[in-house]
């Protein structure tokens, strides 16, 4: 299945290293094929030996007469084929296992344990693999071999000596929270840049329900703590006059009111800008949006501006519809919008749940939910809780939770989905015992479908915000999409 998914997309075709390990996978396919062919073609050959019948005695009158011949005439000439052919069969001794010879392996079989990596290695030429080397196509072509993911998690991370050189090849090991994003949030990165997780690990996708109660508890963090600010614009490696000037500008007053809104963006006007240390600040960005009239904002506009605004800016510059401005006026808008849009994703793949367990963060900067259904036993399933403002589901057959209204995004995609999929249920077929027999013994008022049509306008903004730094981590390398990116639309 794996082999004919990356067929038919094609996708191992963008590296060498993907394609060699494509082809390595389909050399052991087709090895594994042939052995099943010969054990097939040795069963069918012994089964057939032992149904034969064995050949007939040959005729007593017969051999007398040729044996009286041949004594009568003194003929010491070898017996013709003819009767040679009469002769009794000769039975092989069956060799034994100590004394049968060892068949030669061909050059090419791709061993299916841990010597794998040392196959690969040999072919790619390297000497030590890092987890750069075993992500995205790399990851799921070495998979294959392995039996599951906990066994390919405790090989790889076994030296292994190389038949061809005495080198050790040690494979870092892939765990499912290697990701540090918030300690470098915290502290920053003083003298070099870090390497986070748009760098290290492209982002997963998880439709599971019911994630939030699975992950372990050193997830969930006590108290939220704040950022390095040089580090939450992602500037703590610049030197200090550099970062200096990039943050005064950034936190300069902005109104909020006149650059905030939710019309697209259809093109960029122009551009004003001036550089001070080594930067291209743009004192001045002409929008025309999709009332098509102009909207001046600045940089330090950014941080009052809706992801999806970032979302429409970073197509435009994908998809050549800014071809109109001058080269470097390109050149300086897409230096910021890429460097806002990567902070944007780190900062929120350590505050939204489902982005954080699908880029495999070691730790969110969130509070444990507070769940607890205590009290609430009593409540139907998807009853709307006053207060606290909660909604009350199942999680089990004895066993409910509530997700408060100021706690969607600490839950998944999934759980998500189910809780939003009921009460829209609930909210078109509300009255008792018309189409919606489960609700007949509890009083269904105008004032919880008022409620129920709040948590489920809250959750669908949830997900279009997921939706759209999808798109986002994609511009700036933290996801793989299936299709080609000048192809992508905006969110809606």
């Amino acid at each position: 299945m794996l082999h004919q998914r990356m067929f038919e997309s094609g996708t191992y075709k963008s590296l060498p290293e993907h394609i060699a390990l494509y082809e390595a996978l389909e050399a052991s396919m087709a090895q594994a094929q042939r052995d099943e062919f010969l054990a097939e073609k040795d069963k069918s050959r012994k089964r057939r030996r032992n149904d034969q019948d064995p050949p007939p005695p040959p005729d007593s009158d017969l051999s007398k007469r040729r044996r009286h011949d041949t004594g009568a005439s003194g003929s010491s000439q070898p017996p013709s084929p003819q009767s040679s052919a009469w002769k009794k069969p000769v039975r092989l001794k069956p060799i034994l296992e100590d004394d049968r010879p060892a068949t030669p392996e061909p050059a090419w079989v791709i061993p299916t344990s841990h010597t794998f990596m040392n196959w690969y290695c040999q072919n790619m030429g390297k000497t030590e693999l890092t987890q750069s080397d075993l992500k995205g196509q790399d990851y799921e072509v070495i998979k294959a071999f392995y039996p599951n993911v906990v066994h390919l998690q405790i090989d790889i991370n076994r030296p292994c000596l190389l038949r061809w050189s005495p080198v050790i090849v040690t494979v870092q090991k892939l765990i499912l929270f290697p990701i540090h994003d918030l300690d470098y949030l915290r502290y920053g990165s003083k003298g070099s840049r870090q390497a986070l997780s748009i760098s290290k690990m492209k982002a997963a996708r998880y439709h599971d329900f019911g994630l939030e109660l699975l992950v372990p508890e050193h997830m969930w963090i006590d108290d939220v703590c704040t950022y390095d600010i040089s580090a939450s614009y992602g500037i703590s490696h610049w030197w200090f006059n550099r970062q200096k000037f990039y943050i005064d500008r950034h936190t300069a007053e902005s109104s909020r009111k006149v650059v905030r809104t939710h019309m697209r963006i259809l093109s960029v006007v122009r551009i004003k800008a001036y550089s001070r240390y080594g930067y291209d600040y743009l004192k001045e960005i002409t929008l025309r949006r999709a009332d098509h009239q102009e909207y001046t904002i600045a940089e330090k506009d950014f941080k009052n501006l809706y992801p999806s605004d970032f979302e429409d800016l970073n197509l435009l510059l994908l998809q050549g519809h800014l071809n109109h401005l001058p080269g470097s006026d390109i050149r300086m808008l897409s230096t910021a919008v890429k460097l806002w849009t990567r902070n944007l994703v780190i900062r929120q793949r350590v505050e939204d749940f489902q982005l954080g367990i699908e880029s495999y963060q070691k730790q969110l900067n969130l509070t444990k939910p507070g769940w607890d259904a205590t009290g609430f036993e009593f409540k139907h399933d998807y009853t709307i809780i006053d207060s606290p403002r909660a909604v009350v589901f199942p999680v089990s057959n004895n066993e409910w939770k509530i997700m408060r209204f100021n706690e969607i995004y600490k839950f998944s995609d999934g759980t998500l989905t189910n809780i939003m999929e009921a009460l829209d249920y609930r909210v078109k077929e509300y009255k008792v015992n018309r189409l919606n027999p489960g609700m007949n013994t509890r009083f269904w008022t105008d004032k919880d479908v008022e409620r129920s049509k709040e948590f489920i306008h809250a959750i669908e903004r949830r997900l279009k915000t997921r939706r759209i730094f999808w798109n986002l981590e994609c511009f700036v390398g933290g996801r793989v999409r299936d299709i080609d990116y000048r192809l992508l639309q905006r969110t809606e």
